[in-house]
């Protein structure tokens, strides 16, 4: 989705058009360049890409189910 929708968006700019598109990810648009750099605040949609991620008090911990391994 993500490598369709950026090229839509690079063709419809070619052609003096504004474009941009909400990555199904984060929720957030792709190309601005003034995005939020807070973390996701629910991990519901990575459930389906393995991620969890758990609150440890002022700290987020993310891991996968195929690696015993937390990113802070």
């Amino acid at each position: 989705f993500l490598l369709a929708a950026s090229d839509i968006c690079t063709k419809l700019k070619m052609f003096g058009y504004w474009a941009d598109f909400i990555n199904p990810f984060s929720g957030q648009p792709y190309l601005n360049p003034h995005k939020n750099g807070t973390l996701y605040k629910t991990d519901e949609r990575f459930r389906c890409l393995g991620f969890k991620i758990d609150k440890k008090n002022s700290c987020k911990l993310i891991s996968h189910e195929n690696s015993g391994t937390d990113f802070i």
